[in-house]
């Protein structure tokens, strides 16, 4: 019924915000009118919502964040639709801030605008695949067209890229008739070859590489397997591809196939070593689906090995739908993600992913991104806008309990500590606040002066910022005061 006609539905402030209303007969008599308001995440208040004639020629809105437009009947709300103004300024980029945007999805228009709006707001690096079945669907044929096309748009946002390479083609099967694109190759040097191909036409463009997606995920007659081989096929894949690669550029950056965790494989890595007889990756490339327990052991796998090997989140993210999770959810899931892999040295944060997958709310395939398939914000990506402004460069500086199971993480960014506060799950904790800035994820800031206000907030995450004039804890005690144990409401 709303439509919002800018494609992407991310605003400058005072941008004028185009819109059509298309209604059924049956409601064509009705006196109708736009509400806008701004949902709050976490940090309590009043926002104002104001109406605005259906016949207004001129919709304009100042203040950064996310915002809602209501078309109703009197009371009634007929259809709802989001969008973020952006700040006035971008937000510098930082190659910790990463996002899977996958430009094969997308029409070449839709794609460019989504990647000038994800530098926009500070995103780094990028996670993109190199589907070597369509890039060499014919032996010896490559089709460079559209990777030409997606990695020249990224070059023009100095966006770093992580190329994704999986997918073989039915010419490299043992069995062509019976092929699925997650079968390994027949013979492992076809696959080399194209990524040497690959690495030689795009190289210093893109330096960094990762041996297929998944390869944990294996397992016997699963519908859905990103590797069909076993952890010893893939070993040899990898060997071969980092050895290769090595010999092609000293300083590129091999990723292990991004390891999905998800009770699927435990000791995949491991036997992946043990088969090579060494570690043939530069970067440990995990998803964080899973519990940070998964996580920590296979680091810690690497760890004795070398303890040098940095560690990246190659996919992190979640489905919100109807009956699942919500959008709140998946901000939370988002910041608290986030948060944990600042503390836990992880160098790299990749979002899965930006734009959803289609429009269907009960596939959670088509519910991971921070847009709508249609170009609609959701509130994840002021949230993400948010975080890569406040802990873009952050670096940790400790973690700790405040009053009865009210947690606080310390983040150091320049002049200032960003202090992420929750009580525990499905709690109340209380605190009084002062002299801090409080960060509503979905755009909105208060100040608090010298008069502390006493506030509640639960698991979800609550964000503070303060001046860094003392140590993180002296700093927090002089501005955050427990009060009383957390309750169950």
């Amino acid at each position: 019924m709303l439509e919002l006609t800018k494609p992407l539905k991310a605003y400058y402030p005072n941008e004028s915000i185009a819109f059509c209303i298309q209604l059924p007969d049956s409601l064509a008599t009705r006196e109708l009118q736009l509400r806008v308001r701004r949902p709050l995440f976490s940090v309590p208040g009043t926002v104002t919502a104001r109406t605005v004639s259906c016949g207004a020629n001129d919709l304009r809105l100042q203040e950064p964040g996310y915002y809602e437009i209501e078309l109703l009947a009197g009371e009634t709300r007929l259809d709802a639709k989001g969008l973020v103004v952006l700040p006035a300024h971008p937000i510098p980029q930082s190659k910790r801030m990463g996002m899977g945007i996958y430009g094969d999805r997308h029409s070449n228009a839709m794609f460019a605008d989504m990647v000038r709006l994800c530098a926009y707001v500070g995103i780094g690096t990028v996670r993109e695949d190199f589907k070597w079945e369509h890039l060499e669907p014919e032996r010896g044929r490559l089709k460079w067209d559209d990777a030409d096309r997606i990695v020249d748009v990224y070059k023009k946002h100095e966006i770093e890229v992580l190329a994704v390479i999986s997918g073989s083609p039915p010419w490299s099967s043992a069995e062509p008739a019976t092929h699925k694109w997650c079968d390994p190759p027949a013979d492992p040097q076809d696959y080399v070859a194209f990524v040497k191909k690959l690495a030689q036409r795009y190289w210093p463009a893109i330096r960094r590489y990762e041996v297929w997606n998944e390869p944990d995920w294996h397992l016997k007659d699963d519908y859905a397997n990103s590797f069909a081989g076993s952890a010893e096929q893939y070993s040899i894949l990898l060997q071969k591809t980092y050895d290769a690669l090595k010999a092609m550029h000293e300083d590129v950056d091999v990723h292990n196939g991004g390891l999905s965790l998800c009770s699927r494989d435990a000791d995949f890595l491991q036997d992946c070593i043990d088969c090579c007889g060494r570690i043939c990756f530069d970067t440990l490339n995990l998803h964080a689906y899973a519990s940070w327990d998964s996580i920590d052991r296979q680091r810690s796998i690497v760890a004795r090995y070398s303890p040098a090997v940095e560690t990246w989140i190659g996919e992190s993210g979640m489905a919100a739908a109807p009956g699942a999770n919500s959008a709140a959810d998946k901000t939370t899931f988002l910041i608290n993600r986030l948060t944990a892999s600042i503390l836990k040295d992880i160098k790299r944060f990749i979002w899965y992913d930006f734009r959803n997958d289609g429009f269907d709310v009960d596939n959670n395939e088509h519910n991971f991104g921070l847009i709508t398939h249609d170009g609609y914000a959701l509130p994840a990506l002021q949230a993400y806008m948010t975080c890569s402004g406040l802990l873009g460069s952050a670096e940790p500086a400790g973690e700790w309990d405040f009053g009865e199971g009210c947690l606080c993480t310390a983040l150091a960014d320049g002049d200032r500590w960003v202090f992420v506060v929750r009580a525990q799950p499905e709690s109340l904790g209380c605190a009084g606040f002062r002299n801090v800035q409080l960060v509503d994820a979905y755009g909105c800031r208060r100040d608090v002066g010298d008069r502390p206000e006493h506030i509640w907030f639960t698991w979800r995450p609550l964000l503070i910022v303060a001046p860094r004039d003392a140590d993180p804890k002296q700093a927090f005690a002089q501005r955050v005061q427990a009060r009383g144990p957390v309750r169950t409401p």
